[in-house]
């Protein structure tokens, strides 16, 4: 893993150790639908994560109002963690140089009853897949990719990160992009005998990490890396101990991979302990809940309120520090709830309750500049040329 070694030189990578989920299920499907939907061993969802954060957006979807795509899957399906209690925000992109078009099934009047309701949707569904398609379009043919690390790579990984890139360079705003890597359920074969470093599961991180490597090395020469954080995950890691065919079966916890400009560069969590006496239906024991990272996430990249986070995951979730301290003010243009925008010197609008209808222009003053969402006093001069202060509540919106 040599290209995840340069990465964390280059000070992006965090990684956090022992990461699962109480009550470890190890079927495939259960234990995918669980990392999916952010739910518990015990209960079942039908949306996913991140379906559930842009269920929080009461304009609905699809919708006009957002010309570009919520979330991308490069591949031929969607995403489950997109999943929506109407519709999978994702979009399913094979190649964002050709994405496609579709008819829209009607041309004529449409029923007003159950049916023509139906037909509605799928319309407007396919409408506005066909206006992500010309967005995607300029996007892709606007960017670019930079890094040279790409030229020695063939793999399918690779090639689709390097999509993203160049995406992400050329103004898609799409928030969300979910890229996948298969083949990691080996029991057998999973190393050479002999040889125990070289094998398909050697293989397989060598190509994670060395398409990881370009993509933040293409990010960093873009100067988009401030705009992006990656995450890896998988739904459970492997046993401690082999099996007879060299290979592992299904176990526990993993670690799970953050890397971007504002990850903070560190291990969190503690090395697992091995005993040599390790029974065969053993797993790595979970110290992490996956859940904590992905609230983390959803509070301090996303933008979201610790009352939200709780409703998408559940109520006892914890924050990790994850993040660079200060890192969430790398927008150029955050959101201020009930004014314009912050900026040191910068002369802004707002309206005081304490004389309804009257606005006032004031100067942030000193070398007071909001940092990190939530509640923050700005010093402040009113156009009277009276000094004070203004309370102001911040979100962040990443694009």
């Amino acid at each position: 893993m040599q290209g995840m070694k340069d990465v964390w030189d280059m000070g992006v990578l965090g990684i956090v150790q022992n990461v699962g989920y109480p009550n470890q299920n190890r079927s495939h499907f259960r234990s995918t639908d669980i990392w999916n939907t952010g739910s518990s061993a015990e209960d079942f969802e039908t949306k996913g994560w991140l379906g559930k954060f842009y269920d929080l957006d009461p304009n609905g979807y699809p919708n006009a109002t957002n010309p570009h795509p919520f979330a991308l899957t490069m591949g031929k399906i969607v995403s489950e963690t997109s999943q929506g209690v109407n519709a999978n925000y994702s979009l399913a992109l094979l190649d964002p140089f050709n994405p496609g078009t579709a008819l829209v099934s009607a041309g004529g009047d449409i029923p007003s009853n159950c049916y023509g309701d139906a037909l509605s949707f799928v319309n407007e569904t396919v409408s506005q897949t066909n206006a992500y398609a010309s967005v995607i379009s300029a996007a892709v043919n606007a960017g670019s990719n930079l890094s040279p690390k790409w030229s020695n790579l063939t793999t399918d990984l690779s090639q689709k990160l390097k999509n993203v890139a160049r995406l992400i360079s050329g103004g898609l705003k799409t928030k969300i992009y979910v890229v996948q890597l298969g083949g990691f359920d080996t029991h057998d074969n999973q190393a050479v005998e002999g040889a125990t470093t070289t094998g398909i599961h050697s293989n397989l991180l060598k190509e994670l990490s060395d398409a990881i490597c370009a993509f933040q090395d293409d990010l960093m020469l873009l100067n988009v890396d401030d705009k992006v954080v990656g995450m890896t995950y998988s739904e459970f890691g492997r046993r401690i101990r082999s099996n007879a065919a060299l290979g592992t079966d299904h176990g526990t916890a993993a670690p799970v991979f953050l890397f971007g400009s504002c990850i903070q560069n560190q291990i969190i969590g503690e090395h697992p302990i091995i005993d040599t006496q390790v029974g065969i239906e053993d797993g790595v024991p979970m110290q992490y809940d996956f859940r904590d990272i992905y609230g983390t996430i959803l509070q301090n990249w996303l933008g979201l309120e610790t009352s939200e986070v709780m409703s998408i995951l559940h109520p006892n979730v914890q924050s990790l520090p994850l993040f660079k301290p200060g890192c969430c003010i790398l927008p150029p243009t955050p959101l201020i709830l009930n004014s314009n925008n912050s900026c040191l010197g910068q002369i802004q609008t707002y309206s005081v309750a304490a004389t309804a209808g009257h606005t006032y222009l004031w100067e942030v003053v000193g070398d007071t500049i909001i940092l990190g969402q939530g509640t923050h006093q700005i010093a402040v001069q009113w156009n009277n040329g009276t000094l004070g202060a203004v309370n102001k509540t911040k979100k962040f919106v990443k694009i």
